[in-house]
């Protein structure tokens, strides 16, 4: 997880109850957000995202994890009928009463729907297994995915398919208006890059700091330089000395 600079110490030790933040990542099968990005806003506006379940036509209410949206009052954005369990939203509001979230504005999101989509669109799509059948028919995302003998695995086999793995799905949309995988990619959560200018080296420690985050070297890390001098081999000594663009 990033922390953005707004956020002091850029940790969670940075925030405070109360705090409004911007919160991105994957949402994982039981409703948890793997946060990719937490950074603060000055914002008032409440929005979520998610998949619709327990709709209440009566009461106009429906569930988004633990979340209640009442819904009696919004404008509803995107589309052709009404508000259908398994639909994909973003629900924007102002207020939140107690664990009930009313909504002023749901736009239903078209990635949910892919039946709206031409058989054969090609599409790219990243995040965790939220509901596994087998290795040939599972969800991503809360949308449904289906593989072949012709799909491509990277960074795996079928046989590492399963509940909240964290997979890059590419494929086609078929007929019935599910995602045909022709290749996907295992994606390991501990594995991040970043690029910028070096805050901080500690060559006796081998530690780094790019972005507010401490990167550690180990006898496996291989060191490349992207800079004019191109030094064919170099340590973080060198780092340190140059003060030069680091990527890890």
């Amino acid at each position: 997880t990033i922390f953005d600079p707004s956020i002091v110490q850029q940790s969670l030790a940075g925030l405070t109850v109360g705090d409004s933040v911007e919160v991105y990542g994957f949402a994982k099968s039981q409703g948890v957000l793997a946060a990719t990005l937490v950074k603060l806003t000055t914002d008032t506006t409440l929005q979520v995202r998610g998949s619709v379940a327990a709709l209440d036509t009566n009461a106009q209410t429906f569930s988004l994890n633990a979340l209640t949206v009442d819904y009696s009052a919004a404008s509803l954005d995107n589309f052709t009928n009404t508000i259908a369990s398994g639909d994909l939203v973003e629900v924007e509001g102002a207020v939140l009463q107690g664990n009930v979230l009313v909504a002023q504005r749901i736009e239903l999101q078209e990635e949910a729907n892919l039946d709206r989509l031409e058989a054969g669109t090609e599409l790219e799509l990243e995040g965790f297994i939220t509901q596994f059948t087998d290795a040939n028919a599972f969800t991503v995302g809360g949308v449904a995915v289906r593989t072949d003998s012709g799909t491509e695995f990277e960074g795996g086999t079928s046989a590492d398919l399963a509940l909240d793995v964290r997979v890059e799905v590419e494929g086609s949309i078929s007929t019935s208006g599910v995602l045909l995988a022709r290749e996907i990619e295992f994606e390991v959560e501990a594995n991040l890059e970043a690029e910028a200018r070096v805050e901080d080296v500690d060559a006796a420690a081998g530690r780094v700091r790019v972005l507010g985050i401490d990167f550690t070297v180990s006898p496996q890390t291989q060191f490349i330089d992207e800079s004019d001098i191109e030094l064919q081999v170099f340590s973080l000594s060198d780092v340190a000395d140059a003060a030069q663009t680091y990527k890890s």
